[in-house]
């Protein structure tokens, strides 16, 4: 799992958990790949952040950061 900026986001990565509001409420579940849309839902939520799975679509990116698990 890498936690990226969502500035980082790319459409096709997938998350690796699921994706909730200020308010708590779901936005994408774990899982899910991520679109064009989605990206614009989560700016929109303030969303900062997103985990999402390694070897995912883009996910090499060197300014992910790792959850520190092995």
């Amino acid at each position: 799992m890498l936690v990226i900026a969502i500035e980082e986001l790319e459409p096709e990565m997938m998350l690796a958990e699921a994706v909730r509001n200020h308010q708590g409420q779901l936005l994408l579940e774990a899982g899910r790949k991520v679109t064009e849309r989605t990206i614009r839902v989560f700016k929109s939520w303030g969303i900062r952040r997103v985990a999402i799975q390694a070897g995912s679509a883009g996910a090499d990116n060197p300014f992910a950061v790792g959850d520190g698990a092995s």
